[in-house]
């Protein structure tokens, strides 16, 4: 009868302690007061006091202790709601100034070097230090000097000790997230454009990759609403990165500045804002390093779409590095639809990294040239006027100019055809700005070549890789795209890139990937398995697996008993139904000429036949055995053998058979092959069920 009562009294206790006693939190730190303005949340306040949108904790923790002994704080129980007017406690000392330290770096332009590259080091003791690298060979400037919290998100840093400056140099940076943005600073040193960089976090590795990956690079790709995408990328030897994207339609370029890093062989480039902004969120590409071109890895393959392949362009600049260029098609176009358009020119330069030009044509007749050293400085312009003069020539008269600029259509480009100081002996070339775009970052299927057997290759092996398109049954493969490679004494597997135009790609298409390997004209691997890519979920790599045609592998009688065998009185196909063996023929002629021994006159002489024959071809292995040999013997000095295999060779051949004619030279069981043949039915074309005497499409 007392549980009642004295479970009541307990109950009140705990109401009383909850509503009377108030947390304990631990004690405030040092700080400032903030009143919530409208709009605002608590990751915003704590990016613009802390330098970071995830240090809104210390402010939740610092307003709650204040809470504990101050009642015009109210306690944060929910972060994600607090109030307008509602009092905030921010702190300044030791939390807020651990922010700021840390490693910042900046990729700058500079007057007459390739740019500036500098690195901003705050030691979380007040020290500071500068180091500033012109890129030019010359060793970089060193500073030192102090820093100081201001608490207020903002932080002063000052140098002394600066080359041809009596004053120190005094920046006051402003932290926004890992930027570190200069808000007060000498406008003479720095321009209107201010003073930007990038922190470094312990993730940036400072390994190097097997390729020195420090330059300049490029890439250029088609336009939808402007001419095209001309990048520049920069990947400076600080560790800094600077993309200058120009879409060549008199649009100031977006300049844009982060860092780079090497993770797992690959190159990370993060862009972390603008000249003037920074980002929210930093643009993270990863690229491969290929042959000293970056490679841009997709982060989801989309077929048909362009990859962007940023090239090196000191290697473009003096010629070591092939112009990615149709230069057929590019005469075409040029012929066709006249010259006004936009002409790109790669040339070295004596100073810096090279000339990098743009021409452009414009279809009624002025004319524009940019010549860009890259060295930061803006572009040289001029001005004119062109005008076709006959003969595949055009003449542009830049304003204030002597004499014209003469360029004739070569070969697909635009090449100067007087002498002219301003170009040097070898003059200029001008390459066609859409072709160069359209062959720059075509997307590929990769993949490798193998096959089981153990078989080493001799050096001029030739092995033909096509990607195909299988579309349509009853007609040949489109050949898309081939590359053929040498072994030159080289080992499966072998690695293939085959290209294939975004104008051509059609997603509703099938497409496969076939191969051949051939020695000294002679079939010897193929692939049995349709490799299908690109499109209905298929891969863009695959590895092709090829098996023998039988001439390469070591054929044994034993491995034949279960062939078929058949003799007919009939006469044979006729020679001119075969594709004859020859030293011409794309298949082994080595049988021609062959020594058998067959005892015609013994018992079960078909199966001597097959026996003699087949390891002859190379046609019986552990893997593979024809499906039949008949035998039609013409006389008891004449003989002809005739084999077939019906097996799926690659997506186009379906069954081949072998004709051989034998003579008997010598009694009573010595016979050789005078005459041998093959012809096959394919997978496609009109009549796909009758032999013909051609290799299948």
């Amino acid at each position: 009868m007392f549980r009642q009562p004295f479970f009541k009294i307990i109950l009140m206790v705990i109401i009383l302690m909850m509503v009377t006693i108030k947390p304990l939190y631990a004690q405030a730190p040092e700080g400032q007061e903030y009143t919530v303005q409208p709009g605002e949340w608590l990751s915003q306040i704590a990016e613009q006091f802390l330098g970071g949108r995830d240090r809104y904790a210390d402010i939740v923790e610092a307003t709650n202790a204040k809470a504990a002994n101050d009642d015009s704080f109210t306690p944060i129980t929910d972060p994600n709601v607090i109030e307008v007017g509602q009092k905030l406690w921010i702190p300044v000392a030791e939390t807020a100034a651990a922010a700021f330290a840390g490693i910042y770096t900046a990729s700058l332009p500079a007057a007459d070097t390739p740019g500036r590259d500098m690195t901003l080091t705050l030691d979380a003791n007040g020290a500071a230090a500068r180091t500033i690298d012109y890129l030019n060979g010359k060793a970089p400037i060193e500073e030192n000097g102090a820093w100081q919290d201001n608490g207020d998100g903002t932080a002063t840093v000052t140098l002394t000790g600066r080359p041809g400056l009596e004053s120190p140099d005094v920046i006051t940076y402003r932290l926004t997230g890992d930027t570190l943005t200069a808000i007060d600073y000498d406008l003479e040193v720095y321009g209107a454009e201010g003073l930007s960089l990038q922190k470094q976090t312990e993730a940036v590795s400072t390994a190097d990759t097997t390729e020195d990956v420090v330059g300049i690079y490029k890439t250029m790709l088609p336009g939808a609403s402007s001419p095209g995408l001309d990048s520049t990328l920069y990947v400076n030897a600080g560790r800094s990165a600077r993309l200058v994207s120009d879409y060549l339609n008199d649009e100031p370029p977006i300049d844009e500045t982060g860092y780079w890093e090497i993770v797992d062989e690959q190159v990370v480039v993060t862009l972390t804002g603008q000249v003037d902004r920074a980002y929210d969120t930093p643009v993270v590409t990863t690229y491969e390093v290929d042959a000293g071109a970056l490679v841009e890895v997709e982060v989801q393959a989309i077929p048909g779409a362009y990859v962007p392949r940023y090239l090196p362009f000191d290697a473009l600049a003096a010629g070591r590095e092939p112009v990615p260029y149709d230069a057929a098609a590019a005469q075409e176009e040029i012929s066709e639809s006249g010259y006004a358009g936009t002409y790109k020119g790669f040339l070295p330069a004596a100073t810096c990294c090279g000339r990098d030009i743009t021409l452009t044509l414009s279809p009624d007749g002025p004319a524009f040239i940019a010549t860009n050293f890259l060295n930061g400085d803006p572009p040289i312009k001029d001005v004119g006027t062109w005008v076709e003069a006959g003969d595949g020539r055009i003449d542009i008269t830049w304003d204030g100019a002597d004499s014209p600029l003469m360029l004739a259509l070569i070969n697909g480009v635009l090449r100067t055809t007087a002498a002219d100081d301003v170009y040097g002996d070898d003059g200029l070339t001008l390459y066609y700005y859409p072709t160069i775009a359209l062959n720059s970052n075509l997307p590929i299927v990769t993949g490798t070549v193998t096959y089981r057997e153990r078989i080493a290759l001799p050096p001029e092996t030739l092995i033909t890789v096509q990607l195909v398109d299988v579309s349509l049954a009853d007609a040949p493969a489109q050949i898309v795209s081939e590359q053929m490679i040498t072994a030159g004494g080289q080992q499966p597997p072998f690695a293939f890139e085959l290209p294939y135009s975004p104008r051509t790609f059609n997603p509703t298409r099938t497409y496969a990937v076939q191969a051949r390997i051939a020695i000294n004209g002679q079939l010897r691997f193929i692939n049995d398995t349709q490799y299908r890519v690109l499109t209905d979920g298929a891969p863009n790599t695959v590895e092709l697996v090829l098996v023998s045609t039988g001439r390469a592998t070591a054929a044994s009688a034993d491995n034949c008993v279960a062939v078929t065998l058949a003799t007919s009185p009939e006469t044979p196909p006729g020679r001119s139904k075969y594709l004859a063996y020859s030293d011409d023929s794309p298949l082994d002629s080595a049988i021609v000429g062959a020594i058998l021994s067959v005892d015609s006159q013994g018992g079960d002489t078909t199966a001597q036949w097959r026996d003699a024959v087949l390891p002859k071809l190379g046609l019986c292995t552990a893997d593979f055995a024809p499906d039949q040999v008949t035998v039609y013997n013409i006389s008891a000095s004449q003989a002809t053998v005739v084999t077939v295999a019906e097996i799926l060779f690659d997506d186009s051949v379906v069954a081949q058979e072998v004709r051989l004619d034998l003579e008997l030279v010598e009694q009573p069981d010595v016979w050789q092959v005078k005459w041998g043949g093959v012809r096959f039915r394919c997978a496609r074309g009109d009549n796909t069920t009758e032999w013909q005497p051609e290799l299948c499409p």
